[in-house]
């Protein structure tokens, strides 16, 4: 499904309250009637529909005698709109999105003033005309698709799933990072604790005399450690590599969630697989220094 403009949501969205309201006639004419700015039509014109090949852009005859309106500029933008709203119908209409029926007795598009005279500009181009004329004389009805879509703030299944999913492995991150943690301040202590309370006892007169070798401590701890700093060197690198994976992930507008899964899980399992030697080589220095 693509991405939709916010000149589209603002149509869809409003197509889809006046599909809830009861009594409400669904059809494009009332849509654009509903905005004001960007998205309505200007206020000095609206669009006469007479027929297929005639499609005509009326402007008020007081705006074009004070010059206060360039043809131009009204031309292109209720062309744009138009043109806008036409893509827009076609799509919904091919996904099966949107149902357009009927051919309601429609001769305006826009809001006309009474008692006001229109002069009628042959501004728009002849292949747009038949459906310009088509889809503002149809009744617009909403698929259930399609309000769902809109419900979710226009994410699809696949973008809801992917965020769910991408949620679940930072979490799972965290977890790692934390267990990573605990594992490496076990080892620590399971390395220290040992040396510092290794001392020459001698009993003499009822009284223990402790004494701590300085040197053997320094010794154990360079010795010792080594090997779990080199470790934990390799385990930073990998925590960086696969949070800038899952941040990566996110920001992909084209979502490929197989790939994204597979290589994020190749990155925890290498982390799991690091925790695992942190903690052999805490077993083997615990039965060395014991």
């Amino acid at each position: 499904m693509r991405i939709f403009s916010s000149f589209e949501k603002q149509l869809l969205t409003k197509m889809i309250e006046l599909d809830k309201e009861a009594g409400s006639f669904n059809v494009l004419g009332n849509l654009l009637d509903t905005f004001y700015g960007e998205s309505h039509l200007p206020e000095h014109c609206y669009i006469k529909l007479i027929s297929e090949t005639k499609v005509d852009i009326c402007i008020r005859a007081d705006a074009l005698n004070t010059n206060n309106v360039d043809l131009r500029n009204v031309d292109n933008d209720v062309s744009k709109k138009l043109l806008g709203v036409i893509a827009l119908f076609e799509y919904l209409e091919k996904q099966k999105l949107a149902y357009f029926t009927g051919d309601n007795d429609l001769t305006t598009l826009g809001t006309v003033f009474a008692n006001a005279d229109y002069t009628p500009c042959d501004f728009l181009d002849a292949e747009i005309k038949p459906l310009i004329y088509k889809y503002s004389r149809k009744r617009i009805f909403v698929s259930e698709t399609l309000k769902v879509l809109v419900e979710n703030s226009f994410r699809t299944d696949e973008e809801i799933r992917h965020d769910k999913e991408m949620l679940s492995i930072g979490k799972q991150l965290n977890f790692t990072r934390f267990a990573l943690a605990m594992t490496t301040i076990s080892l620590v202590i399971s390395v220290l604790v040992p040396i510092l309370i290794t001392s020459d006892i001698n009993i003499k007169n009822d009284h223990i005399v402790t004494k701590i070798d300085g040197e053997l401590i320094n010794k154990a701890i360079k010795q010792n450690l080594s090997p779990v700093i080199s470790e934990l060197k390799n385990n930073q690198a990998e925590l960086k590599n696969t949070s800038d994976s899952i941040k990566e992930a996110i920001s992909l507008d084209s979502l490929n969630e197989q790939e994204t899964s597979r290589v994020i899980t190749v990155k925890l399992d290498n982390l799991a697989n690091s925790i695992e030697r942190i903690t052999e080589i805490q077993g083997k220095l615990h039965n060395k220094i014991g």
